[in-house]
C-alpha cells in the first residue's frame, strides 16, 4: 500500500466512522471489552467466539475507549483467531492506525502500517518483500510482534517455501520473539504436510513442555502425516499421549487410520478402529462408506462389501454406480448371483444402468 493510497482510504475511514456512529451506539462497549482486558489479571479469551465484526469494529471506533486500550485489544485478537469466525478487515486496522496517529502514539501507528505492507506483499506471493520489510522494521526500532511473523509464517508453510521460513524463524529469534499456539499450529501444519513429522514432533513436544496445550487438531495433523508415512506405531503411540493427557479423538483423528490398515489389508483392524469412532458417537461419511466398501472388494470380502453397502444406505448415503458395479463384480467372482441379481434390481429401478461385464454371471 502506498503512503497516497493509505492516506485517501485512511479519509473514507474517519469520513464513516464520523457519519454512521453515534455517543448511545457505544453504551454498551466498555463493559464489553472490559471483559476482557481486565488490569492485573490474565487475558481472557473465553467470551471471544461471540465477538462480532460489527462489535469488533464498534470498540476500535469507541470514543470512551483509550486508543491504546483498542490496540492491546486489536492485538489479543489477534492473537486468538483460531477462537474467531472472521479476521480483522482492512477497515479495522486503518480504524486503529488513525487514532493512534491521532493519540501521538506514532510507533504503535507505524508498527501497524508496516504489518498492512506485509500483509498486502504476502497477498502477491511476494514472501521475499514482505520478509526484507521485517527486518527493516527490526533495523529502524519497530519490533514486529508475533501476530506479524504469523502472517508470514503462514504464508511460507502454505507455499512450502521452508528457505524463507528458516529466513523468519531466524528473525524472530534474533528480535526475542517467542511462539505462541498459533505460531505452532502454522508450523506443525506446514511440516506435517510437506511429511517433516519428525521435526513437527519436535514441536508438539516443545508446546507440552511450556505448558501449551496441544489439541485435537494438531494431533489429528500429526497422525495424519505419520499414516501416510506408513509409520503406524508412531501412530498408535500419539494416540496413547491423546488418552494420556485427556485429548479426545474425533472422527478425523480415526479416518487416516482406518484408510492406512484398510490399504494394507488390515481389514479387521480397520473396522474395529470403525467400531471405537462410533461408540464415540462418530459417523462414516460417504467417502469412508465408498473407500471401505472397494478395500473389502479388493481382499475378495464380498459379504462384508454388500453388508456396508446395506448400512451405508441405512444411514441415508446411497451407494453410486461405481460402487454397485465392483460390488457386482466381485458378488459374481465368488458365485454369490442371488446378491448379484438384487443389486440390479436396486440399479434398475433407481434408473442406473449396470456395467454388463460387471454382472455378467447374474445375467446368464
Amino acid at each position: 500500500m502506498t503512503l497516497q493510497n493509505f492516506l485517501n482510504t485512511l479519509k473514507t475511514v474517519k469520513k464513516s466512522s464520523a457519519s454512521t456512529l453515534s455517543p448511545k451506539h457505544f453504551q454498551h462497549l466498555p463493559d464489553f471489552i472490559s471483559h476482557f482486558l481486565k488490569p492485573s489479571t490474565p487475558l481472557d479469551a473465553s467470551a471471544l467466539p461471540s465477538l462480532t465484526p460489527t462489535t469488533f469494529r464498534d470498540i476500535l471506533s469507541n470514543p470512551d475507549l483509550k486508543a491504546s486500550k483498542c490496540f492491546r485489544f486489536f492485538n489479543f485478537v489477534a492473537n486468538n483467531q483460531s477462537l474467531l469466525s472472521f479476521k480483522p478487515h482492512l477497515q479495522d486496522h486503518l480504524i486503529l492506525i488513525s487514532r493512534l496517529l491521532k493519540t501521538r502514539l506514532f510507533a504503535d501507528a507505524e508498527a501497524m502500517l508496516k504489518t498492512l505492507s506485509v500483509d498486502e506483499n504476502l497477498r502477491n506471493g511476494d514472501i521475499k518483500k514482505a520478509r526484507e520489510i521485517m527486518e527493516e522494521m527490526s533495523g529502524t526500532g519497530i519490533k514486529p510482534n508475533v501476530i506479524t511473523f504469523n502472517i508470514l509464517i503462514d504464508s511460507c508453510v502454505k507455499r512450502w517455501d521452508f528457505e524463507e521460513l528458516d529466513l523468519v524463524l531466524g528473525l524472530m529469534r534474533k528480535g526475542g520473539v517467542g511462539f505462541n499456539v498459533e505460531t505452532y499450529k502454522f508450523l506443525i501444519d506446514g511440516y506435517s504436510s510437506y511429511w517433516k513429522i519428525e521435526a513437527a514432533e519436535r514441536l508438539v513436544m516443545e508446546m507440552h513442555d511450556k505448558g501449551l496445550r496441544v489439541d485435537t487438531y494438531l494431533f489429528n495433523l500429526m497422525i495424519n502425516g505419520y499414516c501416510k508415512l506408513g509409520a503406524i506405531e508412531s501412530v498408535l503411540l500419539l494416540l496413547g499421549r491423546m488418552r494420556d493427557r485427556g485429548v479426545k479423538p474425533n472422527a478425523d483423528t480415526f479416518c487416516p487410520i482406518i484408510n492406512w490398515y484398510s490399504k494394507v489389508g488390515g481389514m479387521e483392524v480397520a473396522m474395529k478402529y470403525v467400531e471405537e469412532m462410533q461408540k464415540m458417537g462418530f459417523e462414516l461419511d460417504k467417502v469412508m462408506y465408498d473407500m471401505l466398501i472397494d478395500r473389502f472388494c479388493q481382499n475378495g470380502m464380498a459379504d462384508e462389501a454388500f453388508e456396508l453397502r446395506i448400512d451405508m444406505e441405512r444411514k441415508g448415503f446411497q451407494a453410486d454406480i461405481a460402487v454397485f458395479n465392483q460390488m457386482g463384480e466381485i458378488l459374481c467372482e465368488t458365485y454369490q448371483t442371488e446378491k448379484a441379481k438384487m443389486l440390479m434390481n436396486i440399479m434398475i429401478k433407481r434408473g442406473i444402468c449396470p456395467k454388463m461385464v460387471s454382472f455378467t454371471s447374474a445375467i446368464s
